[in-house]
């Protein structure tokens, strides 16, 4: 039984020493694409046992927490143009009183 086991973990260590999951694999992670990939990329090295839980956990919280990041971005990104928007109509709305003022 002892055997069994010092040999499971001999095969475990081989198995993770060459990591599957390098930047160069990844690759970056600017958009919601890469993210995608990312997220294959470990999916495809836990069903074939080169990485373990704990590594793919890490890094689909790293995905998550980009996508989190990402999503206040464009959500204040979308808040700022709203609000020069805003800022335009009412602009426009004052120019058009002051003519109909005049008139």
């Amino acid at each position: 039984m002892a055997e069994r086991g010092r040999k499971g973990a001999e095969a475990s260590a081989k198995r993770f020493q060459t990591p599957s999951l390098t930047p160069e694999t990844l690759g970056v992670l600017r958009t919601h694409e890469d993210a995608k990939r990312w997220l294959e990329e470990i999916g495809r090295a836990v069903v074939t046992g080169k990485v373990g839980n704990r590594e793919a956990v890490a890094g689909i919280r790293a995905v998550e927490a980009w996508l989190k990041a990402e999503g206040e971005r464009v959500t204040m990104q979308v808040v700022q143009e709203l609000k020069e928007e805003l800022a335009r109509l009412k602009e426009d709305l004052g120019s058009r009183a002051a003519l109909s003022r005049v008139s």
